[in-house]
């Protein structure tokens, strides 16, 4: 794992290691450890499991529940309020089971591309295990204990790092489409600019907004830029100023909680991607695809979550003079294609069979 990768990863969770060996542990596997030494991710593990149970359950219990009186026998000259939820034991307990099953976590490890990053041991790359939804779990929870004792347990940081591995308001919404707006636009901005999206919410009756800025407002599904004053907006509302990295315009989405402002604010920014065709391809990864470094291009290509590390098997055979023929054969989990290279050097036909595929996957649509 290089600098590279390690600045990856930290601008996807939204911290900045000052221990970067906790992150890097937190991606080494015991296979690993056994085979070359050095600490593996298990205690971390341990550690995450616990911080990720009591970070859901407080984010449960603020966004659905608060201090007041629902019983009209209470005293109102008396000052303590009881704490109230607008959903049961029951219910909770199968939203915070929702948030931290296994399938989650490892579907919200393949949206953050982090899979690929896994330091493993032979067996575990022969066996494919960083295809496991187990394993993916580990992961999660390792990278969520490493912050803890690099922070040295700081909550913010901790729910900050939360929020933005699990995007709990978007897996609890029950719209399908829920990712393609918070979810997405948080990848777009860290696939592209290496930086997350800026949120800032404030009740309505607060909200201010600079009028030498522009931004956009969804009229009928139509853009248009404009200013206009927040002022006097109802006082039971919530404003949700979504700016993007690299971009001048402000999205501003108002609703009744705070989630709903973020989720129209993140709504109108996807859809802005989509329609000035903003969004990546593959094509984008790859700055300069070339035959030289094309084993390494695929690795990065794969790394990044299009498709599964790259398999290469050989072949030796030889030719009248005994001298050695190597034959390499390229194979990808989700390509149909099988690429292939021959050359007097094994290293040569790895890269004629890596460049076949390169050139393959950069035509398609990924």
């Amino acid at each position: 794992m290089n600098r590279e990768d390690l600045s990856y990863i930290q601008e996807r969770i939204d911290y900045q290691f000052q221990n970067k060996d906790l992150l890097v542990q937190a991606f080494v596997r015991k296979s690993y450890a056994m085979e070359n030494g050095g600490e593996d991710n298990e205690l971390l593990e341990f550690i995450g499991d616990k911080v990720l149970d009591l970070l859901v359950v407080k984010y449960l219990t603020d966004s659905y529940g608060s201090f007041g009186h629902d019983d009209e026998e209470f005293n109102p000259e008396e000052e303590d309020d009881e704490f109230i939820c607008e959903y049961d034991e029951g219910e909770l307990t199968e939203m915070k089971a929702h948030l931290v099953q296994k399938k989650m976590l490892a579907h919200r490890i393949d949206l953050l591309r982090f899979a690929g990053f896994l330091i493993m041991g032979k067996g575990d790359y022969d066996r494919h295990v960083d295809e496991q939804d187990s394993v993916k779990e580990d992961l999660f929870e390792a990278i969520i204990g490493a912050v803890a004792l690099d922070s040295d347990w700081n909550m913010r940081a901790l729910e900050r790092v939360v929020d933005n591995m699990l995007c709990p308001d978007a897996e609890l919404d029950n719209d399908d489409d829920c990712e393609n707006f918070i979810g997405r636009v948080q990848d777009w901005a860290v696939e592209t600019t290496g930086f997350l999206p800026s949120y800032h919410i404030v009740p309505a009756s607060q909200a201010r907004y600079p009028m030498d800025r522009k931004f956009i407002r969804d009229q009928q599904s139509t853009y248009g830029f404009q200013t206009i004053n927040l002022l006097g907006t109802q006082n039971d509302k919530y404003v949700c100023f979504l700016t993007l990295p690299g971009r001048e315009e402000i999205f501003v989405g108002e609703e009744e909680s705070e989630y709903g402002a973020r989720f129209h604010a993140a709504k109108l920014a996807y859809n802005f991607i989509l329609d000035n065709n903003l969004m990546p391809t593959i094509r984008d990864e790859i700055e300069n695809p070339n035959y030289n470094d094309s084993i390494g291009q695929l690795e990065t290509l794969s790394r990044r979550g299009y498709f599964s590390i790259p398999k290469y098997d050989f072949k030796e055979t030889h030719d009248e003079d005994g001298n050695p023929i190597w034959a390499c054969k390229c194979t990808i989990k989700e390509i149909e294609i099988v690429t292939n290279g021959r050359s007097s050097s094994k290293k040569d036909a790895k890269k004629q069979a890596a460049f076949d595929m390169l050139e393959f996957v950069l035509e398609e649509e990924w």
